[in-house]
């Protein structure tokens, strides 16, 4: 008599090789998908503060140059003159820059904050008339930090600014 073995199907070890294999390999893939998201994310928050960076950089080239006059003081010639100054920002820890108006008198008459994760803003010329206000943005958001050092171009009038946290400028009517 002859015996035969056709037992179809899969043992209990196979089974538990083919659940331990899908498991290392769901292990590996989910870990590539965390750390794809962390660099996506750091990559996105470079980005972003590059961006913010440039636009408070040029929102200062634009303001400072066509001025009519620009100093680390305020302008008292009868006319209206704004400041480039910072302000802590209590929500992030960080600053913002903010530019203000003042009327002939010295009053405020007009105030605009620009968010900005910024850490440093500092004017500066080289030369005691200088028609170039070189300036330094610092930006940081704990995560990542970006500098521009930029210099403006002023068109109408000289400068002479020592490493100034603010500036004050004239424009023309």
């Amino acid at each position: 008599m002859i015996i035969k073995n056709n037992c179809k199907g899969i043992t209990v070890v196979e089974l538990i090789i083919v659940v331990a294999l899908i498991i290392v390999v769901l292990t590996i893939a989910f870990n590539a998908l965390f750390v794809s998201k962390k660099s996506f994310d750091i990559g996105l928050d470079k980005a972003t503060l590059q961006q913010n960076a440039r636009v408070i950089a040029n929102q200062v080239t634009e303001r400072l140059k066509f001025a009519k006059s620009i100093s680390h003081m305020p302008i008292l010639t009868g006319e209206d003159y704004y400041k480039i100054s910072l302000q802590d920002n209590t929500t992030t820890g960080f600053k913002d820059m903010v530019v203000e108006k003042y009327n002939s008198a010295g009053g405020v008459v007009y105030k605009e904050v620009i968010d900005g994760f910024i850490n440093e803003l500092t004017f500066t010329t080289y030369g005691l008339e200088s028609q170039v206000v070189n300036f330094v943005l610092n930006v940081n958001t704990g995560i990542t930090e970006f500098t521009i050092n930029s210099a403006v171009k002023i068109v109408n009038t000289k400068a002479n600014i020592s490493n100034s946290n603010y500036i004050y400028y004239c424009l023309y009517d």
